[in-house]
Order: structure tokens, then sequence, then C-alpha cells
């Protein structure tokens, strides 16, 4: 019989929200792709998404030894990433899709900083995960601010 370790609250709170912020980050990105005219856009945004799955799948398999599964996004959160897409004018696409990235990355950066201070005994490797995202987050703003000044 496989016993699982015994997981701190902390940690799986954490861990839980890297997940979700990934995964609303990759639904957003996807949405975002569908509305790009760009290929250079479309290239970046599909990257954005890579990374995202791989931190994703990083925060799942952290949950693994302790035989407990990260919880999904709610239809809420679901229906955020599905409004913001709906904004993204047809006609300067890639001007929105850059103030879409920066508006996005700076609401999970903030998320992420108090997630930070909220579960501070969750265990190092939780909070490496944590970091690894925001680094991801803070590259996102950038890309986005330098897609802004390059859209027309």
């Amino acid at each position: 019989m496989n016993k699982a370790k015994p997981i701190s609250y902390q940690t799986q709170e954490l861990l839980n929200h890297v997940y979700q912020g990934c995964q609303m980050g990759m639904d957003s990105v996807h949405r975002l792709i569908e509305k790009s005219k760009c290929e250079k856009t479309k290239n970046l945004l599909l990257d954005l998404a890579h990374e995202h799955r791989r931190i994703m799948a990083i925060a799942a398999e952290q949950m693994r030894p302790y035989l407990t599964a990260p919880r999904d996004i709610g239809p809420m959160q679901k229906m955020r990433t599905r409004f913001v897409a709906m904004q993204v004018s047809p006609h300067h696409p890639e001007k929105r899709i850059s103030k879409t990235l920066v508006l996005g990355s700076r609401m999970a950066l903030k998320s992420l900083m108090s997630n930070l201070r909220r579960y501070p005994l969750a265990t190092s490797k939780s909070q490496h995960l944590v970091g690894e995202l925001i680094a991801l987050e803070k590259r996102t703003l950038r890309e986005g601010l330098r897609l802004s000044k390059n859209a027309v």
C-alpha cells in the first residue's frame, strides 16, 4: 500500500496557487493567440503558454508524493479569461494583446507576492517554484510593454 507523505497546508495552498495561476495564464494566452494577426506575436504567446504549462506540471508533480491533486480554476476565473480575450479589437489586436499581457502579468505578480507572504512555512521547493513563475510573469510584462511600443 502506498503511503502518502504529510503535506503542510501552506505548501499545498502555495502549489495550488501556482497551478491555478498557470492555468489562467495558459487559458488567456491561448485565447490571445486566436486573435493575433502577427506571426511573431503568436510565437511569443506560444512560448509563454509553454512555460506556463511547464511550471504547472512541476506544481502537480510536487504534489504527487502527498497523494494530493491540484485544484483547477473555478468557473468565475474561466469566465474572466474569456472576457479578457473578447476585449481584443479586430482592428488593432496586437495593441490590445500587449495591454492584456501587461495587465494580466501585473495582477499575477501581485497575487504571487501576496501568496509568498501568506504561506511563509511552505517548503523551499514550492517557494522556488513561485519564484520561477514570478520570473515568467516579469518576462511577460516586459514582452507586453515591448509589444505595445511596436504595435500600430
